[in-house]
């Protein structure tokens, strides 16, 4: 089983990703990125097209930075020189070579995402999508955002607290997961989603929600904001 407890400059995964999205506001998010830099065994991997924003907002220098590396300057290839990678195949996304790198050389328990939302729809489709890829090799994939955070893992039960009506979408990119909950407006019970939408729009009724999932892996997205009860009830 794992515990997920909300993230924090504090308890944050100590291998944070940062990737080419929008830079986020979340005041968090930006304290995250501070502290991994400033801890010595906290790491902090700069995708290169963000290497821009990192610097241009922050001014933070990253422990290291990967990709096909033609979205850096001169400048900027001199700043980091000890510091880059360079994976020049086509066949993945910059954040999949990232998250792989990580994965092979430090094989951690959890892996922090940021950076990954916002700017082009497709790109953030495709970085979601990839999250259930990476939770084959590592037992939890935590992606922040501006909005929430998803959850990716497979095989396993996560539980974590929250407040009553806040709201929780869970995906099954390949559909052959098996899904069950206890403290969900709508449970599932040993469900399998035949289309990508039908775990989406639920609830917690309490302060307490865990998920298991057998067979598959799925991601949970767990908003930032309590709303009120939905009217409608999804069909799962």
């Amino acid at each position: 089983m794992i515990s997920f407890r909300k993230i924090s400059a504090l308890n944050a995964p100590s291998i944070v990703v940062f990737a080419n999205g929008d830079f986020p506001q979340d005041t968090v998010i930006k304290e995250i990125l501070n502290v991994t830099v400033r801890e010595k065994d906290r790491l902090l991997i700069v995708c290169d097209g963000a290497v821009d924003k990192l610097l241009t907002h922050t001014g933070l220098i990253p422990d290291i930075v990967i990709g096909d590396l033609d979205s850096l300057s001169s400048a900027e290839k001199e700043i980091l020189s000890c510091k880059l990678i360079q994976i020049s195949e086509q066949e993945t996304n910059d954040l999949t070579k990232a998250v792989t790198y990580v994965q092979n050389y430090y094989n951690p328990e959890s892996i922090l995402i940021l950076g990954a939302s916002g700017g082009r729809e497709d790109h953030l489709i495709a970085n979601v999508s990839l999250l259930n890829r990476y939770a084959h090799k590592t037992p939890l994939i935590i992606m922040m955002t501006d909005e929430g955070v998803f959850l990716s893992f497979q095989n396993n039960v996560v539980e974590f607290s929250c407040e009553p009506r806040l709201q929780i979408s869970l995906f099954d990119f390949l559909g052959n997961a098996r899904i069950t909950t206890h403290g969900l407006r709508w449970e599932l019970n040993d469900a399998i989603f035949e289309e990508l939408w039908c775990g989406t729009l639920n609830e917690a009724v309490g302060n307490m929600v865990s998920v298991s999932v057998t067979g598959g892996s799925i991601s949970i997205f767990i908003s930032n904001e309590v709303k009120e009860s939905n009217t409608s009830v999804p069909k799962h």
